[in-house]
């Protein structure tokens, strides 16, 4: 486990496991998503029971040391009951883990979040994707912005962080867009913010919109080696150039964490020197492959 570094800032005791208790997901729609495709959509949603969750952690943690958990489902949220039954056990069997999963604002509950959050669960990462209401009518995503809002606060209110992720650079966005999508990742009050490039991978809905040219330029010649998330292989129609996309996205990180607000609530949110540490190689992450890099990855 020593050769695996876990992201940093990201979780809250080491050694850190991954797990994956489903595959597919029930809503399909993003257009943005692989999920979308037609050859991963028709495959449905799966997953392992519950007891055979439980079985998996134990073994983690009596093999492994394993003192925390990410769960890497697409959606971990999706099934309340299954959720449900599953922090129940470890409540009830009293397991010392902590973790962390992926959760659709549509799936969010207070309730929910509570007996996550009794159970363990310390992060929700959330793709909320923009701060404008058409930009997310036309990736499908089926949300809205007060869902988000809600979403972010009830997960607060049960004592979990929320890391929010959006997509800058998608069909119909602007600069302006773009920064009003900043502004409302603040007005969240989130603990952590990513801001991606849209990448339109082959096989979804996003990359035949973005190839029809009808919302701007894609580089259709670029090699899959490009296909990330942080390289402008598509320009919206409102931007000059890909330096000025870029230039958006270098700016966001700048303006969502260097702010005095966010420096001293994570100052305050200090409790030992593991959380030192833990802040300090965030930070360090964050200059070194967000805000000091000088072009695409």
């Amino acid at each position: 486990m020593s050769h695996y570094v876990p992201l940093p800032s990201q979780y809250h005791r080491f050694p850190v496991g991954n797990m994956i208790t489903s595959r597919g997901c029930t809503y399909s729609l993003c257009t943005f998503c692989f999920e979308s495709s037609p050859f991963v959509r028709e495959k449905g949603f799966r997953r392992i029971s519950v007891q055979r969750a439980i079985e998996e952690i134990t073994y983690l943690i009596n093999d492994y040391h394993v003192k925390e958990i990410a769960f890497w489902d697409d959606e971990f949220l999706m099934d309340h009951e299954w959720v449900d039954v599953f922090c129940d056990e470890i409540i009830r069997q009293k397991i010392d883990i902590l973790w962390s999963c992926f959760g659709k604002v549509n799936f969010c509950s207070l309730p929910l979040l509570k007996k996550m959050a009794q159970s363990g669960c310390k992060n929700i990462f959330m793709g909320l994707e923009s701060g404008n209401q058409e930009i997310l009518n036309f990736t499908k995503k089926g949300q809205t912005l007060d869902m988000m809002r809600n979403a972010v606060r009830w997960a607060h209110e049960a004592g979990i962080e929320v890391r929010g992720s959006f997509i800058l650079g998608l069909p119909k966005e602007t600069p302006e867009i773009a920064q009003s999508t900043v502004d409302f990742a603040i007005e969240l009050d989130l603990d952590y913010a990513q801001f991606l490039l849209n990448t339109p991978f082959p096989g979804t809905e996003m990359h035949e919109v973005c190839k029809s040219g009808k919302y701007g330029t894609f580089d259709e010649n670029a090699g899959f080696e490009k296909y990330t998330e942080h390289t402008a292989l598509f320009l919206p129609s409102g931007y000059k150039n890909k330096e000025e996309l870029l230039s958006i996205q270098k700016e966001a990180y700048k303006h969502f964490y260097f702010r005095p607000k966010y420096f001293l609530r994570k100052v305050k949110n200090v409790r030992s020197k593991e959380d030192v540490f833990r802040y300090f190689r965030g930070f360090h992450f964050l200059l070194k492959t967000r805000v000091l890099k000088n072009s695409e990855f």
